[in-house]
């Protein structure tokens, strides 16, 4: 397996509450409010080549990331935070999984937990985190059974 990189952008989502009770008439009333993160993915599998040429022209990165976030409209709007590379490898599935079995053994029943907090440790996306999930579970690194997810050490050729 190759490894493979994301761009995933961390966004601020505004909402206009102005916007609740307007009739669509006239111009629309603004009041902006913060009301949490999003993430968009913006690139997907690139090549390590592609991440060099990448981080030797930020502002390509910088458009990259202005353009994925939706059109803003009346009603919502995205404002850009940060971005970063995640990586796409076997490391990478080790790594998740290695720490997924070590927080199960405390929580071994809630594993939706210990998968949210994995996100927030490890500074993984939602779409990373599903994608490590389909690869062990096609390596047979990871399956369920019943309701819990049991998992194998991984071992890897090379």
């Amino acid at each position: 397996m190759e490894t493979r990189f994301n761009i995933v952008a961390d966004c601020q989502y505004y909402e206009n509450y102005g916007a609740h009770d307007w009739d669509g008439e006239g111009e629309c009333p603004t009041y902006w409010k913060a009301k949490g993160a999003h993430e968009f993915t913006v690139a997907t599998d690139l090549t390590i080549q592609e991440v060099m040429e990448l981080t030797q022209n930020p502002e390509r990165i910088e458009e990259l990331v202005g353009a994925v976030a939706p059109q803003d409209s009346d009603y919502e709007r995205f404002g850009p935070i940060d971005w970063r590379f995640e990586e796409r490898s076997e490391a990478a599935i080790q790594t998740y999984i290695e720490w997924v079995k070590a927080r199960l053994a405390d929580e071994p029943e809630d594993y939706g937990f210990v998968r949210y907090c994995a996100e927030g440790e490890l500074q993984l996306s939602r779409s990373t985190v599903d994608w490590i999930e389909e690869q062990a579970k096609l390596i047979g690194l990871m399956t369920l059974e019943g309701n819990r997810y049991t998992y194998q050490t991984a071992r890897f050729a090379g």
